[in-house]
């Protein structure tokens, strides 16, 4: 499947970043928390990416913590805007091989300058592993910045959207929700992004009543690039075949 058809299909969440992108470095980007199923969540990335792995030959499968509340409380569409850029660059730059979406409870791995994590009761890690091109070291934090690309091509304003403009909105939209995201990568071994989030369940028997407060991400700066206390950080994608789905 080529890269122009990847692209349209995360066109809903990609035609919003450029205008985004601004709103976020003001900090007047609102954010509309609420309930959000996990399963729900796995279920409609799987519906978006499953069409495209099928197309590519790439398997893909979603992995989900069975000790993860049901439920989370985090802007539902900020959410999916970044893990639906994740995945798109995931096959963007896979052209064979495996992408694995895996969530799971996290003690480790992000910048101890995040005060919001490390308070955190709980973090959540949501994690995107491809067994793609990789990225050069030094081009890892570059990726970041807005109009950046793997290459070390740099795209223009109302051009087309590479990896590094939804990346760099991504981080962005990551810190505006308490957290943020890292990267561990090779060249020629793909790569891990993980989006770290505190963790707050929504009881299931309760009515929803948010309790966290959107607040302005710390001024603290780290090495994104970290070794992570989570399995998908850890452990190598499995040699295994496996077939595109869900578990």
């Amino acid at each position: 499947m080529s890269t122009d058809t990847i692209t349209a299909e995360s066109t809903k969440y990609r035609s919003e970043f450029i205008a985004d992108l601004a709103k976020a470095e003001s900090g007047a980007l609102p954010l509309e928390l609420g309930a959000v199923s996990l399963n729900e969540l796995r279920e409609a990335m799987a519906k978006i990416f499953i069409p495209i792995a099928v197309g590519q030959a790439t398997a893909f499968w979603g992995e989900l913590d069975d000790t993860l509340p049901a439920r989370i409380v985090t802007d539902p569409h900020r959410l999916r805007q970044i893990l639906t850029n994740l995945l798109t660059n995931a096959f963007q730059f896979t052209a064979d091989g495996k992408v694995v979406l895996r969530m799971e409870r996290c003690t480790g791995g992000w910048d101890p300058a995040n005060e919001r994590l490390v308070g955190a009761e709980s973090v959540i890690a949501m994690s995107v592993r491809d067994t793609g091109i990789g990225i050069e070291t030094d081009r890892q934090e570059v990726m970041f910045e807005a109009f950046a690309r793997v290459g070390g091509t740099t795209v223009q304003p109302g051009g087309e959207t590479g990896a590094g403009l939804g990346l760099s909105i991504s981080r962005r939209l990551a810190e505006l929700l308490g957290g943020e995201i890292a990267v561990v990568s090779s060249p020629g071994e793909g790569s891990t992004f993980t989006l770290f989030l505190p963790l707050e369940p929504v009881d299931a028997d309760a009515a929803f009543e948010p309790a966290l407060t959107p607040s302005p991400a710390p001024t603290g700066t780290g090495d994104p690039i970290r070794a992570g206390a989570c399995a998908m950080l850890a452990d190598q994608v499995s040699a295994s075949p496996r077939a595109p789905g869900v578990r």
